[in-house]
């Protein structure tokens, strides 16, 4: 491939910039290999966070849904037989799930479903990364991105709305990435509607339709934001309806600055990590971080600022318990791992130029010499 394709953003770089970033990336995977050599991190299940416990609410919530129960007196009714915190609305998730896996499509309809969007978002990644970096990059991603979404066929972890959310927003990536972006708006907005974690990404979509101009993608977004507040507020108001004096609150709330301890376990949700030591996801988070922060392009900026948002925002917010958080970036990640070894080589570039500008050699003289 033509080397102006395929460098980073890197390959530009002065020799403090370089040696900035390079320091930077070893400060970080020095911050998690603290945290794991400090710390184990907090083990989990093959069934979610706290040892299928929730999957199970989910799965009874839909199933009552779909019998012709209201959601929010199923969800009221199961989460306090099962000792849940209820005075909050955030302890009571949205409805979209329980809709979607009970009333219209069931348990298994809707698995199906899930499986179809996830092949979906397979094929598009394997496309667009088969376009920059030929079929070889493209199947690394995609072997990479089936280790995140292979909880799809794991029991009752397709209950997870974090893996819906994280499933669409994947296939609005793709979509976005190949110039449909109707495709890309819907699905980013339906992840939104599965799980409001997912508002980072559907902020940063608008944002980025705004900065380029695209005016009627813009208002499409803000009316989908208004649309999905409306949603939240029917939501809020059902809950606080249903919320008595009794009801608990959480003890200690979601800030809790678990750092990289708690990055570590939630990057571990790609299959293909989680029975490996932490070590190993502590290389894998930096350097797909670091690949990112090198990938150049409109695609780049809605994949790397998603994936540096969650890893900012999840660094102080979540529980040890909340790992399957990692879910909604996860598919993410492999995009950058990819493009690593082409950042490493161009920051090294950069200062072994800068090396023989300081000699008084012209750089181009020596990449002539030395073949390149």
């Amino acid at each position: 491939m033509d080397q102006a394709i395929s460098a980073t953003r890197f390959a530009c770089r002065t020799r403090p910039q370089a040696l900035a970033t390079l320091a930077v990336t070893a400060a970080a995977l020095a911050w998690c290999m603290a945290a794991y050599l400090n710390r184990p991190t907090v083990p989990i299940t093959s069934s979610g966070g706290s040892g299928g416990e929730d999957l199970r609410l989910y799965r009874r919530i839909a199933e009552r849904v779909r019998a012709g129960a209201n959601y929010h007196d199923a969800a009221g009714d199961e989460l306090r037989r099962r000792g849940y915190p209820t005075g909050s609305v955030f302890n009571w998730r949205p409805p979209t799930y329980a809709w979607v896996l009970g009333a219209a499509l069931g348990p298994l309809g809707g698995q199906v479903l899930l499986i179809a969007i996830v092949i979906a978002a397979l094929l598009t990644a394997y496309t667009v990364e088969r376009r920059e970096g030929g079929r070889g990059r493209a199947t690394a991603v995609v072997v990479l991105m089936v280790g995140a979404f292979l909880w799809c066929v794991d029991g009752d972890a397709f209950f997870a709305q974090e893996l819906w959310a994280a499933a669409l927003i994947a296939l609005s990536v793709g979509g976005y990435a190949l110039g449909r972006w109707h495709l890309g708006l819907a699905t980013g907005l339906l992840a939104l509607f599965f799980r409001e974690l997912a508002l980072p990404y559907a902020l940063i979509a608008a944002f980025l339709a705004f900065r380029q101009g695209r005016r009627r993608e813009a208002v499409l977004w803000a009316v989908g934001l208004a649309l999905y507040a409306v949603f939240m507020v029917y939501h809020g108001m059902e809950v606080l309806r249903r919320i008595t004096p009794a009801d608990r609150v959480e003890a200690d709330g979601w800030v809790q600055f678990g750092g990289a301890r708690f990055l570590l376990s939630a990057c571990g949700m790609n299959v293909l990590l989680f029975r490996l030591p932490a070590w190993v996801a502590a290389f894998y988070l930096v350097f797909s971080l670091l690949g990112l922060a090198g990938w150049r392009g409109e695609t780049a900026a809605r994949v790397g600022l998603t994936a540096f948002a969650y890893t900012a925002a999840f660094a102080i917010i979540g529980k040890p318990y909340n790992c399957y958080w990692g879910l909604l970036f996860a598919p993410l990640l492999p995009f950058g791992l990819v493009r690593a070894p082409a950042a490493l080589r161009d920051l090294f570039g950069a200062l072994r130029i800068a090396t023989i500008r300081r000699a008084g050699v012209s750089p181009s003289v020596v990449r002539v010499s030395s073949g390149d």
